[in-house]
């Protein structure tokens, strides 16, 4: 067919990603989902949505002042409308309508100059050809121009409602990096690009939090003023929004100009010595360090022997310590925070900032008479990689990108970089896990085929391996990893986000979260109500909304993972607004288990330190509700009645019906961070541990033989205890768990989480108090299986850690521990 020719005017694309086509058109690309999926243009304009796939597509309107579809359009065709009447427009493709990707909206709004539009008609043509494409429009709205209407009955001299305003994150920068709005105005931010973001304001206002490539971020400015943010992992990337109340019949003004870099984070002065000038500064000689965006100031500093130096950052960006011989390494350290180490021992440390690689400093520790330090080793590199077929991991690339080998083949991934990295299948085939500088992993390709791979901190490195068949036959293309369908209102987990980030779902509904990743993850209410313990790839869990309200969830494993379910009432009345739950107190005070005839519901619940659990019959046959360790015990209770039990101290309570045996359930007590202790008792015989995210307090304990060491996890993420040398290991600890563990030998024992391998801590077992210690016995860390699909057996879980999203394998034991599938 061909196109008709509308009488269209020059028309800017207003707020777009997407590309202008002849005349006023703007092109929606059909690939994989609508790029952009959000469009603000002006009246007049014709938007073309361009087929780049091989599937099969139909564009229809779901609300709006017009109605438009395109019937079916076949690979390679288009679709086109020109939008003649002010409105919100939402519409989706109907062949994938269950996939978020392929749902968009378009706001139409008025030219700034109304004399220059003509009269169009609405006009829909279907056409086999595509749109020729030139340079994009304006990203911003003109000087005058009016806002968004929600509706076309809005009269012309009032003051429209604001629709939404996206902003761009692409090749890091924010696109438009200033926009003005109306007070109400939901601002959307999405991430085009080929990395983590995020958008953290100047002032503290907001945070989104890292949300990876292909997810979105949004903010309702409901007070006037002008909000400064970046993005604290790149901090050249600023924007601004400026919020107004236009007057009645009034409109908006011009965006502001770009906003300049944000300001470097005030920290207090160091205390000087006397006569010391009065420098922010850390002098050298002292104990504090600043990081800034990117270097360590100052880079070098000299300290005694017993001192424990400080690192603030007082940049913008996060960054690490990590000494370069392996012996400390922080976590991620935000702006604003702070980071310890404790030098005993004389020497020169080297460290660096493994996020940013180029940030580099040195220690510099005396002896306890102060003589200088022993002079640094010399600074050696990887032993170079010989043998044939080794792939060499550098910042920030593979090298080869692309090798062939023969079935049966190994290759060996060696990282020659400053920075961590990792060589993760796209299939999921296989993981070197992260490896540290030096570090190898070798993996053995038995079948024929293509394998492209990626590391997860730096999503842009990639490579491929070809492997022939014996007889020199051809690879085979690459498999997909096989997705698990996702049915309409159901959320699927991927690495590294949530999809929807949103959902609105009736009260009762049953939402199934889908992991179609690679990495495990959860889905778990930040308010406690609900939590689908750990979902494999390739595996769903579901969850049913009982009662109205707002949820906000998020992955234990990497929670900058977060959704938010809105559950509207039988009268489909709005759901009320989510209460705020502060970090270290998502466990409720008081929790009501209902005794069923043949179960508790929920049979697992979490509960606040010093909280109570209050059990309440429904079933017409008596119970007894008994731990498991005969901690506590009930009367006979039966219908009507119910039993409370006061939980003062932290762990885990598994119980059961003392009268069938048959009905089991867990009471988790989280243990409130502020009492948490940590530290060891004065006859060496007791310490206590506190994990926390991402990080043992204290990292280094020194005991008796036969001391009692006790880690309780008062983070939020769930965390392992497990020995380096594999031959003790605590269970998959949730938020509030503790776990013991008695050294009945004299050593040096190294331990680490499975599930955040960069958490490490060691315990001295001495002989009596006044002993030297044990010589530290290097420990080569477990062997670990690469992921697959398949459930494997049990105990066996591929994990993944927090801090920069890094994928990984762990191993680690189950335990007693059941799934757990909580209603809200």
């Amino acid at each position: 067919m061909v196109v008709t020719a509308l009488a269209l005017v020059a028309a800017s694309v207003i707020l777009s990603g997407g590309r202008e086509a002849d005349g006023a058109g703007v092109v929606v690309v059909v690939d994989g989902g609508l790029s952009p999926k959000v469009l603000t243009v002006t009246t007049g304009t014709t938007v073309t949505w361009d087929l780049a796939d091989s599937g099969k597509h139909r564009i229809r309107s779901r609300s709006g002042p017009a109605e438009f579809d395109s019937g079916g359009i076949d690979p390679g065709g288009s679709y086109s409308f020109s939008f003649t009447r002010t409105g919100s427009y939402t519409y989706r493709d109907e062949e994938n309508k269950d996939l978020d990707a392929y749902n968009g909206s378009i706001v139409v709004v008025a030219p700034s100059d109304p004399a220059t539009t003509a009269p169009a008609t609405t006009t829909a043509t279907t056409t086999a050809t595509t749109a020729t494409t030139v340079t994009p429009g304006a990203t911003t709205l003109p000087p005058g121009g009016a806002p968004p209407t929600a509706a076309p009955t809005v009269p012309p001299t009032a003051p429209p409602p604001s629709g939404p305003a996206t902003v761009r994150i692409a090749n890091r920068a924010f696109s438009p990096s200033s926009i003005s709005v109306a007070t109400g105005t939901t601002v959307v931010w999405t991430n085009n690009d080929s990395e983590s973001h995020t958008v953290t304001a100047n002032a503290g206002a907001f945070d989104s939090g890292r949300f990876s490539p292909g997810s979105s971020y949004r903010r309702v400015f409901d007070v006037p003023g002008r909000f400064s943010y970046f993005c604290d992992l790149h901090p050249s990337m600023v924007g601004v929004v400026v919020v107004t109340s236009p007057p009645p019949g009034g409109t908006l003004p011009p965006p502001p100009p770009p906003p300049p870099p944000p300001p470097a984070t005030t920290v207090p002065a160091t205390t000087t010595p006397a006569g010391g000038g009065g420098s922010t500064t850390p002098p050298v000689g002292s104990n504090g360090v600043r990081m800034v965006d990117f270097g360590f100031e100052p880079a070098a500093i000299t300290v005694d022997a017993g001192t424990t130096v400080t690192w603030v950052n007082t940049g913008q960006a996060r960054h690490t310590v990590a000494a370069d011989d392996g012996s400390f390494h922080s976590p991620d350290v935000r702006a604003g925070a702070t980071y310890q180490q404790a030098f005993s021992t004389p020497g020169t440390y080297s460290y660096f900032c493994d996020i940013h690689p180029e940030m580099k400093g040195t220690i510099s520790v005396r002896g306890a008479a102060g003589e200088p330090p022993p002079a640094a080793p010399p600074t050696t590199e990887p032993p170079p990689v010989t043998a044939s077929g080794d792939v060499r991991i550098a910042d920030f690339s593979f090298s080869p990108r692309s090798i062939t080998i023969t079935a049966g083949d190994s290759l060996t991934f060696v990282n020659t970089g400053a920075a961590r990295h990792s060589a993760t299948a796209k299939d999921g085939s296989f993981d070197t896990g992260l490896l540290s500088r030096g570090a190898t992993s070798r993996r053995t390709f038995r079948n024929a085929g293509t394998f492209s791979y990626f590391c997860t901190i730096h999503p842009s490195m990639t490579g491929t391996v070809l492997v022939t068949g014996a007889n020199g036959e051809a690879p085979p293309p690459p498999v997909s990893r096989p997705t698990v369908a996702v049915a309409a209102g159901d959320v699927q987990m991927i690495d590294f986000a949530f999809q929807p980030t949103e959902l609105t779902v009736p009260v009762g509904a049953s939402v199934g979260f889908v992991n179609n990743g690679v990495a495990p993850h959860t889905a778990t209410a930040r308010d406690g109500s609900f939590d689908t313990d750990i979902v494999r790839s390739g595996k769903t869990e579901h969850v049913t909304f009982a009662n109205p309200g707002t949820f906000a969830f998020y992955c234990t494993i990497h929670p900058n993972m977060v959704g938010t379910v809105f559950v509207s009432g039988s009268d489909g009345a709005v759901p009320p607004p989510a209460a705020e739950v502060e970090p270290g107190a998502a466990a409720p005070m008081a929790v009501d288990v209902e005794v069923l005839a043949e179960t508790f519901s929920p049979a697992e619940v979490r509960v606040a330190q010093g909280g109570t659990v209050t059990w309440m019959v429904s079933s017409t046959s008596p119970h007894i509700i008994e731990a498991d360790d005969g901690s506590f015990v009930s009367e006979i209770v039966t219908h009507g009645q119910t039993y409370q039990r006061t939980f003062d101290d932290a762990g885990s309570f598994p119980y059961h019906d003392g009268l069938t045996g048959r009905m089991k359930g867990l009471v988790t007590v989280v243990a409130d961070p502020a009492t948490a202790q940590s530290g060891v008792a004065d006859d060496g015989l007791s310490a206590s541990v506190k994990i926390v995210d991402l990080a043992y307090e204290p990292s280094e304990l020194t005991v008796v033989k036969g001391a009692t060491v006790q880690w309780s996890n008062v983070g939020l993420a769930p965390h392992t205890v497990t020995a380096r040398a594999d031959n003790w290991t605590s269970d998959l600890l949730e938020s509030g768990a503790v776990y013991a563990q008695t050294f009945e030998t004299p050593g040096h024992y190294e331990y680490y989480c499975t599930l955040h391998p960069n958490m490490v801590a060691t315990v001295d077992v001495l002989e009596s108090l006044g002993d030297a210690p044990a010589p530290a016995a290097h420990e080569e860390p477990a062997a670990v299986a690469a992921p697959s699909g398949s459930d494997g057996p049990r105990g066996l879980l591929p994990a993944t850690i927090a801090g920069g999203l890094i994928l990984c394998s762990g191993t680690f034991l189950l335990g007693r521990r059941t799934r757990r599938m909580t209603a809200a």
